[in-house]
């Protein structure tokens, strides 16, 4: 297919079906729809009440297109049980930059520490390290931080800088075929290696993976493979659960009036070979319009956080779980973008659980919790939200629980985050 041509792609899942129409295809419907009432009024003179359903569809279809239509596509999807229901939801056809637009601004990275009782350190800029999309963030098990992010402006190439003797590296880029318009996830595994997931900038966005096996930080890249049959626009996580690589996101083929179901799929690297499990979503209903956000915490359990109408939600699932638990809501916490989230083990210091979450305004605030049982949601404090002062940004942060000596002997933790910067 051309760029500027007509097309129309019949894809048929699970549950159901799509009809995929790209945005010359959907210009062309509207454009020719009317042509049928001459048709229809043949089929109302011979059977009136078949002819009036038959129109009022139509009609209804071409207001609900015309309603949320933006111009980069429309998908129309149903169950196999209703095989004409053809829902229409906004679809991205992959033929121009993805929307929204960055907002212009500072596109540097910057990173913070956070310490009970001091709060946060002062901001600080990447040496040279720029991108236009939230970066992904992780932590080996020598303490040494990742960061693995797009580029800045139009440079859709992935970037890896590591912190190391008190400073980032400079930023290594990933061959060639590894690029993507939103950002990337990231996960450290201590045997396999470090794990990379992105969405490609082709129709759908599928994501594809990769691998730098080692310790992770030097070494070949994997060619890319594709994660299965997932799909999206933004940024997934990925995280590390004992020898299961576990990815949640945003599933941006299927949406209603721009918020699409949080779904998940896993690969279990304790054998060859290595493949996703069927993507699923994680819980009924849970919808987002922004990328979710995960991390692993004590004994296997998993814990998720995603943007819902605007409040941060989390969910957990156990280990020896094959669903996830009821979602709950995260008390005084507002976001208007994906929110980060962070697990702290063997942590002394009342706080185990961060979540960083954006505000209308470009700001970062931080809520903070002491988990007793992660199983049951029990709970001992939730602290309230604190704003990250003179910290901006105008997309989703990343974050994570790191730790450092102290000169007395032990180590002291701290939640580091890394972030795009804002210029107003």
């Amino acid at each position: 297919m051309l760029a500027g041509e007509a097309a129309v792609s019949f894809d048929p899942v699970w549950w159901g079906f799509h009809v995929s129409l790209n945005r010359h295809a959907v210009k062309f419907l509207m454009n020719n729809i009317d042509e049928l009432k001459p048709m229809l009024k043949k089929l109302h003179k011979k059977n009136p009440r078949v002819g009036s359903i038959v129109q009022l569809y139509i009609e209804l279809r071409k207001w609900w297109v015309k309603l949320i239509d933006q111009g980069t596509g429309i998908r129309f999807s149903s169950p196999w049980l209703v095989p004409g229901a053809l829902v229409p939801t906004v679809w991205h056809d992959g033929e121009a930059q993805p929307p929204p637009t960055p907002p212009p601004g500072d596109t540097a990275l910057w990173w913070a520490a956070w310490e009970n009782g001091k709060g946060w350190g002062t901001d600080m800029r990447f040496p040279s390290h720029h991108s236009v999309a939230a970066p992904a963030f992780s932590v080996t098990n020598n303490n040494t931080f990742l960061c693995l992010h797009r580029g800045g402006h139009d440079d859709e190439h992935l970037y890896l800088t590591v912190f190391k003797d008190g400073a980032w590296s400079k930023d290594e880029k990933l061959p060639e075929e590894h690029c993507s318009p939103a950002g990337p996830g990231m996960a450290w595994h201590p045997q396999h290696g470090l794990f990379a997931i992105y969405g490609r900038k082709v129709v759908s966005y599928p994501l594809h993976w990769t691998r730098r096996s080692g310790d992770g930080i030097s070494g070949t890249w994997d060619q890319a493979r594709p994660a299965g049959d997932a799909y999206s626009l933004w940024r997934p996580a990925l995280c590390v659960t004992g020898d299961k690589l576990v990815c949640v996101y945003t599933d941006t083929t299927v949406g209603i009036q721009g918020r699409y179901p949080v779904t998940w799929m896993e690969m279990d690297l304790s054998h060859q070979p290595w493949t996703w499990t069927k993507p699923q979503e994680v819980h009924d209903g849970m919808m987002s319009q922004h990328a979710p956000a995960l991390t692993a915490a004590t004994d296997g359990v998993l814990v998720c956080a995603w943007e819902e109408l605007g409040k941060v939600k989390w969910i957990i699932k156990k280990p020896d779980a094959n669903a996830w638990s009821v979602p709950q809501e995260v008390p005084g916490a507002t976001t208007n973008r994906g929110p980060a989230i962070a697990y702290c083990a063997e942590t002394h210091n009342e706080v185990n659980l961060a979540f960083v979450t954006h505000s209308g305004d470009n700001s970062l605030s931080l809520v903070t919790a002491d988990v007793q049982d992660f199983t049951n949601y029990r709970v001992r404090e939730w602290n309230a939200p604190q704003q990250l002062p003179h910290h901006s940004s105008s997309v989703t942060p990343a974050v994570t629980f790191g730790s450092y000596r102290l000169e007395g002997g032990g180590t002291n933790k701290q939640i580091v985050c890394v972030h795009r910067g804002y210029s107003k």
